[in-house]
């Protein structure tokens, strides 16, 4: 027998520790248990009994062990922190923090102590006592890199991802393979809005632990943050592969197949969701734009309705309610929706600029302007604002000062609007008109413009600045006040001569033909059509057709019998030319583009097809527009029907030819 093993004979505690430290716990209890028979306040005996229970799973036991050992030694640290832990076995989250506590209040230097703490008061929510405790802990132990984690953990919480961002880089120094410090600093980086490093960091947790579900929903949202919305699709599919019921996971799937045109899937994503998660408004709400972007308004709707009876006071689904009802014609139950989301948030700019649209829509021009320009505010028109350091104009008297004149959104807004530049010269104004270059050539002859300059270009000194679109609202336009005298717009002679002789004389009416505007455009889904529909056109006799379509969608024609539509779109340079060849024809045909813009502009006669549900400038129920005294409109019965358009386009065009 050696001296260990007769020490361990005569001493029985000693014998409980040779076990303990064997790793034979359930041996070693029954010897501490031995101890305790003998000696009931043995706290060492208490206390590593204690260990040993935990050890063997049995936290409530282990609890009444350590709280004696507590009692017999209370200013020995190791009890209070083991019995901490065992109180969090227990879910006694508040016992458990103030008895680790307790433990790091008596070793300072108590790094586990401080770190089971933090991730103690995590759990209880309370983070900024969890903080504190993670700084003790690395205080403590600098290369505690778990400490550094976490601590970073709940400084992202904190919203401090500067600090979260520091901390991190010190846990992934330490531990590079710590897959959940990479995840945390990955979401610091987020918030710091640096999308694409912290892509790198998610992958970088992936890396390491392929599984870590978390992590790669956390890369999903990086990449569609950072406008890499494939690569977020693919991250957010391999997560609910990996977890089917994860609801949010599925709607953010949804959010990014939406946007990449998808919408079909981009629902089926979202009634994944729903069906996981019943009462998940969001979803809902996104749902309802996916099938408006299906072009069925009335099921979007009832996903409105269903988000807003899930959380009532939703302003999003409000305001987007209100744009399925007025796709649907219901225009005054449009404007009450959009009203009910600016009461319920009345800083949210898009429901302002959609009710502004809809009461444009209706008529209501007074309020409809005021509500329009919360357009500024919203992002997507946020890229349209220029010259923010230098005043706008706010409609007081101009006389003797320089006004820039800029344009906004689609050429064919900035043809319609040019037409205020001669009201701001009667005014005594000065106007320098800043446009789109392909503008200028057509804009350098406006009535009243001093000097017209593509947008880019330098500027000439100015007084105040105003976009073209606001100056309605600034000069009280109303539907009964609307400037509508043509034309305002005059095409260069020369080009005229010139393209009248391209075409020739005789051979019946020049009719010239346009069926798609910008693609980017939000409604251009609705209002272009494809060129298959004009057949019903080309069987009309004593009639030339011209293609007025100078994009990529030109190529269409091959859809149309050959010959059957002269293509000039080689010949067109700039929307000078195009004014000088609508200029030369007897009448325009046209979805809403900038073409009609044109050719009302130029006081030729135009025939406008448009959507049933049209851009608020069409206003409703009427075949004339305010806007151009030369315009004739033609309407969808309902959404997508362009073949009676397009009878009786072909019956009045007819008509025309014969008469």
């Amino acid at each position: 027998m050696t001296g260990d093993d007769a020490a361990e004979a005569s001493d029985p505690f000693a014998r409980a520790l040779a076990l303990h430290r064997a790793g034979r716990p359930a041996e070693a209890l029954e010897a501490y248990l031995e101890v305790l028979t003998a000696a009931p306040d043995h706290a060492d005996a208490l206390h590593l009994a204690g260990v040993a229970t935990l050890q063997l799973g049995d936290a409530g036991r282990a609890e009444a062990l350590l709280r004696a050992a507590a009692a017999a030694a209370p200013d020995f640290a190791d009890v209070h922190f083991n019995r901490g832990n065992a109180l969090k076995a227990l879910g006694r989250l508040d016992e458990a923090a103030e008895s680790l506590a307790t433990a790091g209040r008596l070793r300072p230097d108590y790094a586990d102590a401080h770190f089971n703490l933090g991730n103690t008061l995590v759990a209880l929510g309370r983070t900024d006592e969890a903080a504190d405790a993670f700084r003790r802990a690395v205080g403590a132990r600098p290369d505690h890199a778990d400490a550094h984690s976490n601590l970073a953990f709940v400084l992202n919480q904190l919203d401090r991802p500067e600090e979260a961002e520091a901390a991190c880089r010190r846990a992934v120094a330490l531990k590079p393979g710590a897959a959940h410090a990479h995840n945390n600093l990955g979401i610091a980086l987020t918030r710091l809005g640096r999308a694409d490093e912290a892509a790198a960091a998610f992958h970088e947790a992936l890396d390491h632990a392929p599984d870590f579900v978390e992590a790669c929903y956390n890369l999903g949202e990086a990449l569609h943050k950072a406008g890499r919305p494939d690569e977020a699709a693919a991250a957010y599919a391999r997560v609910v592969d990996a977890r089917p019921d994860f609801a949010e996971a599925h709607n953010n799937l949804g959010v990014v197949l939406a946007e990449l045109g998808r919408p079909g899937e981009a629902a089926a994503a979202y009634r994944r969701a729903i069906a996981i998660r019943p009462d998940f408004a969001e979803a809902h709400n996104n749902l309802g734009n996916a099938l408006v972007d299906m072009d069925d308004p009335a099921a979007a709707v009832a996903a409105f309705e269903q988000a807003l009876a899930l959380c009532p006071g939703y302003a999003e689904a409000q305001t987007n309610l209100g744009g399925a009802l007025q796709a649907l014609g219901r225009v005054e139950d449009a404007v009450a929706a959009h009203r009910l989301a600016v009461a319920a948030d009345p800083d949210f700019a898009g429901a302002h600029k959609n009710l502004g649209v809809a009461l444009l829509l209706a008529g209501d021009y007074r309020q409809g302007w005021a509500e329009y320009e919360w357009r500024w505010e919203t992002d997507t028109f946020r890229p349209w604002r220029r010259h923010e350091d230098r005043p706008r104009w706010d409609g007081g008297d101009p006389n003797g000062r320089t006004l820039l004149v800029h344009d906004e959104q689609g050429a064919g807004d900035a043809i319609q609007f040019v037409r205020y530049v001669p009201l701001l010269r009667d005014r005594g104004a000065r106007v320098v008109v800043e446009c789109d270059p392909r503008l200028t050539g057509l804009f350098r002859d406006v009535d009243g413009a001093a000097e017209v300059v593509a947008r880019g270009a330098a500027l000439p000194p100015f007084d105040a600045c105003v976009a073209l679109m606001s100056l309605p609202g600034l000069m009280d336009t109303t539907v009964d006040t609307i400037p509508a005298g043509s034309p305002y717009l005059t095409a260069d002679p020369d080009r005229v001569a010139a393209w009248r002789q391209r075409l020739g004389e005789g051979g019946g009416l020049r009719v010239g033909l346009a069926w798609a505007g910008n693609p980017i455009h939000p409604l251009d889904r609705t209002r272009s059509m494809p060129a298959r529909h004009l057949a019903r056109l080309l069987a009309v006799e004593g009639v030339r057709f011209v293609s007025l379509q100078v994009d990529e969608r030109g190529a269409e024609l091959a859809d149309l019998p050959a010959g059957a539509v002269r293509d000039v779109a080689p010949l067109i340079d700039d929307f000078a030319d195009t004014a000088a060849l609508v200029s030369v024809l007897d009448l325009v045909i046209s979805v809403d583009t900038a073409v009609v813009h044109l050719a009302g502009a130029l006081g030729r006669p135009v025939w406008v097809l448009l959507a049933a549900a049209p851009d608020w400038r069409w206003l409703r129920d009427r075949e004339d527009s305010p806007w151009y005294p030369t315009a004739r409109l033609f309407r969808q019965p309902m959404a997508g029907d362009w073949d009676s358009v397009m009878d009786r386009v072909a019956a009045a065009l007819a008509a025309r030819a014969a008469g």
